[in-house]
């Protein structure tokens, strides 16, 4: 009886050692990032934190509603993006590279944030290169992004402006097809001057991000475009920027000697309803 007794005590205890090496070994180290949420004035925020992977993958957790603090369990070496439910961070970048470490560490993040309110500005990237209207770069983390504080944000709505800051154009000409009066088709060539192909380039812009958002079901109705058609061989429009009338761009910055925004796309918090 006591040998048998002694087996089982045995196997528990190696399966128990076992365990626990093999959870702090390989790719199960983890990392127990924890902190304080507060707002401008140093108040404890109650809010959701969300946290996304460079693959995509999120995980949430909820403030202690007496003091603020979180704890979530993350991978070593990942990059993440922080979100809040009804907040955004304030006076920092929202995204973050954990440390390679090989055995489970705990560490220590604190994020100020404020409420959001309408004119905020939530994110600007490069999204094209220069004179070209086909997204390119790592702009696929900041759509998703923006996805998941639409998500977690249900009452507001985002206005995004894509500018041509980044393009420059000459005038050209090009072959159009007419009928003349007696219905017979001829070639005619019309010049196209730059400011034309700027706004030609912002429509094919704003139109690229469209078939993105709707192929990543991003929620179109709370999206409004506006479009920038100032660029770097011409002045600033004195006409308002147009306003798409249907509601519904990462890569490192392309600097542009002539420019005075290194970025093409800027998103902002639109309206916000009873927030």
């Amino acid at each position: 009886m006591y040998k048998i007794l002694f087996f089982i005590l045995s196997v528990c205890i190696f399966l128990n050692i076992s365990g626990t090496a093999h959870a702090q070994s390989g790719n199960n180290t983890v990392i127990l990032l924890q902190g304080k949420i507060t707002d401008q004035s140093g108040q404890t925020v109650t809010t959701t934190v969300s946290f996304r992977d460079a693959n995509g993958r999120k995980t949430s957790t909820k403030t202690n509603s007496k003091d603020g603090t979180y704890q979530q369990i993350l991978t070593p070496g990942m990059s993440y993006s922080v979100l809040f439910k009804d907040y955004m961070v304030l006076g920092e970048d929202y995204m973050f590279t954990l440390p390679a470490v090989k055995e489970y560490t705990e560490m220590t993040q604190n994020f100020k944030v404020k409420k959001i309110e309408t004119g905020l500005d939530l994110m600007k990237f490069n999204a094209f290169n220069s004179n070209q209207s086909e997204l390119t770069g790592m702009y696929k983390p900041f759509f998703e992004d923006l996805k998941d504080f639409l998500n977690n944000n249900i009452k507001a709505s985002v206005i995004i402006t894509i500018h041509a800051h980044d393009s420059q154009f000459k005038e050209t000409t090009k072959n159009i097809q007419v009928a003349d009066k007696k219905g017979k088709i001829k070639t005619k060539k019309e010049k196209v001057t730059g400011q034309q192909q700027i706004d030609q380039l912002v429509n094919d812009r704003i139109d690229v991000i469209k078939s993105y958002f709707k192929s990543i079901s991003l929620p179109e109705k709370k999206i409004t475009f506006e479009k920038d058609l100032a660029s770097d061989n011409t002045k600033s429009v004195k006409a308002k920027p147009a306003k798409d009338k249907k509601k519904a761009g990462k890569e490192k910055p392309i600097e542009s000697p002539k420019s005075n925004s290194t970025f093409n796309v800027f998103v902002k918090v639109g309206k916000i309803a009873n927030l």
